[in-house]
């Protein structure tokens, strides 16, 4: 008898130490849900201590020190559910993110490689990828995964922006022009779009057209020094220097150091 109630006893201890368990993962989550970083962290830290074996607290866990800022913190839990499933695709993809956000350029790639070897399709992993291959100096590996990415999803404006931008700095300007093109058909408010067309059309001689493309990128973000100097040299390559000596000036008071020489020329 004694024996039987011990054996009941035990049955019900772990039955509680399950639900307990649970019980703090979803309070993290839902803590998550409404921002309580802190909380939620303080409760899948309640859930792993209970029951260190499930795969989806730890990846909670990871994902909350990540918005936190504690991207090595999330990388060692990141680590740990890779370790319980090594086929987790999107562990693979936000250790990649947290790589990335502390310089970890040849881990991160390393990692965001992984995801597309489990998912072909994951068409972000292709996104980041290409801008690690960027900073590695692979411009043609990164232009590639770019093409992947637009493939998958033709109407993600970045992946239009960002090939652009590559193929403008490979001197590919008409590529580019295009690319920048797709951007803003995408997006039409695409500030950044506008001024790198404008600086593509320069390169290009067709300075009226980067004057127009200069005009729309400051309606939408007036504050833009670089934009300003551009506009002046364009409008100085047509011949209106009063024109570009007024918009020298504005990207100076802007705090554009290098329209400095520009300015003085003006006097």
């Amino acid at each position: 008898m004694k024996k039987s109630i011990l054996i009941l006893a035990l049955i019900l201890s772990n039955f509680s130490f399950s639900q307990t368990a649970i019980e703090y993962y979803n309070s993290a989550v839902n803590k998550g849900k409404e921002l309580d970083y802190q909380g939620s962290l303080e409760d899948y830290n309640k859930s792993i201590n209970l029951d260190n074996t499930d795969k989806d607290a730890f990846y909670g866990r990871a994902w909350t020190k990540a918005e936190i800022g504690d991207h090595q913190g999330a990388i060692q839990d990141y680590n740990a559910v890779i370790k319980f499933d090594p086929s987790h695709v999107d562990a693979f993809y936000a250790r990649g993110l947290s790589k990335k956000a502390t310089e970890d350029v040849k881990g991160a790639l390393a990692d965001f490689t992984k995801v597309i070897e489990l998912n072909p399709s994951y068409t972000n992993a292709y996104y980041y990828r290409a801008l690690m291959k960027e900073i590695l100096k692979d411009f043609s590996g990164a232009i590639s995964d770019f093409d992947k990415a637009i493939e998958l999803d033709k109407n993600d404006a970045l992946n239009y922006f960002y090939r652009g931008y590559l193929k403008e700095n490979q001197k590919d300007y008409k590529g580019a022009l295009s690319d920048y093109s797709k951007a803003l058909e995408i997006n039409p408010q695409y500030d950044a779009a506008f001024y790198n067309r404008a600086v593509t059309k320069g390169y290009l001689l067709d300075y009226k057209g980067a004057i127009e493309d200069y005009n729309k990128s400051l309606e939408l973000n007036p504050e833009d020094g670089y934009a300003y100097y551009g506009r002046g040299y364009a409008k100085e390559k047509l011949g209106d220097k009063n024109g570009a000596c007024i918009d020298f000036n504005l990207a100076l008071g802007l705090g554009y150091a290098k329209a400095q020489d520009a300015v003085t020329n003006c006097r």
